[in-house]
């Protein structure tokens, strides 16, 4: 009962959570100062923060709040997924949604590695299976999660599959490469794919994801897709025109940065100090510098100015990278790895 109204909430057969508001009369909003009114999505609420007009008891604003409260207990518990692929990425991507309040029963792991199935079942209590089709037909969200060389593979087994033809159902694509047109072509008329360009950070939990929807994937389903990536990592959308550049850096971004701290590793040992103390020193500096990159609300030149003294140390060591040309040196890199992944994608399609 939420300011005389009964709230209920129903599932629907996807397990899409839907709000049902059922009330014996209207209450009157309590009376309070003239409001402004806003239009949040398709609904008219007043102009004020959510606390307030559900405490004004404004019946349009009772509605607005349940129904994103209905929403967001959708996205989190009511979700059923199949994560087509046992390697690190789809393990990975289990042990978030899992750590994150995932019910097991809700996952599922196509795996045809026998020994690999079975550890991933007893590792996480889940149901592990070497039929595609089988773990796709009660999922609402189907994960590709093996190499751009197996998608063609997996489609063919998904259309064997009693898919929806309510379209409720969304293919999310964790593979390099593969274009969302060349996927919903293999699938049945009007059927969902998001594109996703992870990386592995998400093995820790600190992944960086991008999203980029198909012709045919809804609001709603973004937002599922967006916060079942948010359980390993932080997840930005983008256009799929932009998943070339994203790949060229988020996408390797990791090794970029790998071969810097094994470069300054090396460099440190050339300076006398050990290779595990050098290996501390960097790792650290390295975590430091990217949560104060995070945390402080400076930019990244605003950082590097804070630490370099005129004339000192910091100083000399930049002038050198400079005259390296470590910048262009980043800038033909991106630049290769985003043409390097319009041409696969263009042999993918």
């Amino acid at each position: 009962m939420i300011c005389g109204v009964s709230v209920g909430v129903t599932a629907s057969a996807s397990s899409t959570a839907t709000a049902a508001i059922r009330a014996s009369h209207v209450p009157q909003p309590n009376s309070s100062p003239p409001v402004r009114w806003a239009t949040q999505s398709g609904v008219s609420v007043p102009a004020l923060d959510m606390k307030d007009r559900v405490s004004h008891c404004d019946p349009r604003a009772v509605v607005h709040w349940w129904s994103d409260t209905v929403g967001k207990l959708a996205l989190g518990s009511m979700t059923r997924i199949a994560v087509i692929g046992g390697g690190r990425i789809g393990e990975a991507l289990i042990a978030g949604l899992l750590e994150s309040g995932r019910a097991n029963k809700d996952l599922v792991v196509v795996e045809p590695v026998p020994m690999r199935a079975e550890l991933l079942a007893d590792r996480f209590g889940i149901r592990a299976t070497d039929d595609i089709a089988d773990a796709a037909k009660s999922a609402d969200l189907i994960v590709i999660a093996v190499k751009p060389n197996d998608v063609d593979g997996v489609l063919g087994e998904l259309a064997k599959a009693e898919l929806g033809d309510d379209h409720d159902q969304v293919l999310v694509s964790l593979a390099a490469g593969v274009p969302t047109a060349r996927m919903e072509a293999k699938l049945p008329a009007g059927f969902p794919v998001v594109r996703v360009m992870p990386n592995t950070p998400m093995l820790v939990g600190q992944g960086m994801s991008a999203v980029a929807p198909g012709r045919y994937a809804r609001k709603e389903q973004l937002a599922l897709v967006t916060e079942m990536l948010e359980s390993v990592g932080k997840v930005v959308t983008v256009s799929e025109t932009h998943m070339d550049a994203v790949t060229a850096v988020s996408g390797s971004g990791p090794a970029y940065f790998f071969l810097i701290v094994e470069a300054m590793i090396d460099a440190a040992v050339g300076l006398g100090l050990t290779r595990d103390v050098a290996t501390q020193l960097v790792t650290q500096t390295m975590l430091g510098s990217a949560a104060l990159l995070e945390e402080s609300g400076q930019s990244a030149v605003e950082l590097r100015v804070a630490v370099t003294s005129p004339a000192g140390t910091t100083a000399a060591g930049l002038r050198e990278l400079e005259r390296g040309a470590v910048r262009s040196a980043f800038h033909d890199a991106l630049e290769a790895a985003k043409s390097r992944s319009a041409e696969l994608g263009a042999t993918a399609d």
